[in-house]
């Protein structure tokens, strides 16, 4: 992850590094998502999405780029592939 942000950094500002990280979230909450309504269905899918949206650390990272929601979506995505692959 931390080499990504560099690449981002060397590009363009840390706004460019911001984006992606802010764009780790969103994947991640498409993940749940998808999760949601394959296992329930899509109420419970979009619920679960807005709540992790919507959670206050969630929101704080996603305004700093650490490297804690680029392992979120790395860590998250082998265990959607694992359940129903």
């Amino acid at each position: 992850m931390n080499i990504l942000y560099a690449m981002a950094l060397l590009l363009y500002d840390d706004i460019l590094a911001q984006m992606i990280h802010a764009s780790m979230a969103i994947l991640t909450a498409a993940g749940i998502y998808s999760l949601g309504s394959i296992a329930f269905n899509r109420f419970t899918a979009l619920t679960a999405a807005i709540i992790f949206l919507c959670s206050p650390l969630v929101l704080h990272l996603m305004r700093v780029a650490y490297i804690d929601l680029g392992l979120m979506l790395l860590y998250f995505l082998p265990i959607i592939v694992l359940a129903f692959g």
